[in-house]
């Protein structure tokens, strides 16, 4: 009979204890990737804020449709694409350009930048998806991805009071304030934590 951890072309497949490759590489990942539902979901509660204080309730439909459209094409530019663009640096383009939501100042001029902002989204995703699958062992990508999925929800759950609270207190540029910030936040300091861990390496 076959060892079980001589299966698989000679790979082990006894089971990697999760100490192992819970790296703070995979951590900065599935970090990332709660802090993109977080802005997200900050986006959807903020938009709705904003365009009632315009004066323009009617309009909350029109631009959540052209920011899911930005999102869709951003996802399909992204899947065209051949060269790996960084997660972090996707999700500071995402945090960022969803902060400038912050400097308009009418309806136009508010769905243009989310468009802009909505491209990022599909794309941070989906790299969020992919880098934690290169970071971590093949035969724990199933536990990872289980993880990736808990860091995703855990995000959306965060997101909408997070900005609600900030809403609250400082109107609707609040939330998306709050949301944006706690995107570059975690987006720099990924991009830290891999110039470290290539200085680490050399």
């Amino acid at each position: 009979m076959q060892s079980a951890t001589e299966l698989d072309g000679g790979e082990t497949t006894s089971k990697l204890p999760t100490r192992a490759w819970l790296t703070p590489i995979v951590v900065a990942v599935l970090a990332g990737g709660g802090a993109s539902t977080v802005v997200l979901t900050g986006t959807d509660v903020s938009v709705i804020a904003a365009l009632r204080e315009m004066g323009q309730p009617g309009m909350i439909g029109v631009l959540l449709t052209l920011w899911g459209a930005g999102s869709a094409i951003g996802g399909l530019t992204y899947g065209a694409i051949r060269r790996t663009i960084p997660v972090f640096v996707l999700l500071l383009l995402l945090a960022g350009t969803t902060g400038l939501l912050v400097f308009t100042q009418t309806p136009l001029t508010f769905g243009i930048v989310l468009v802009v902002a909505g491209f990022f989204c599909a794309p941070t995703l989906s790299a969020t998806s992919d880098s934690l699958s290169r970071v971590v062992p093949a035969r724990v990508r199933g536990e990872a991805m289980g993880w990736h999925g808990s860091a995703l929800t855990t995000g959306s759950a965060v997101g909408a009071p997070l900005a609600g609270a900030a809403i609250d207190l400082a109107g609707w540029q609040g939330g998306f304030v709050a949301t944006a910030a706690l995107g570059v936040a975690v987006a720099l300091s990924g991009l830290v934590a891999i110039g470290l861990r290539r200085l680490w390496r050399r």
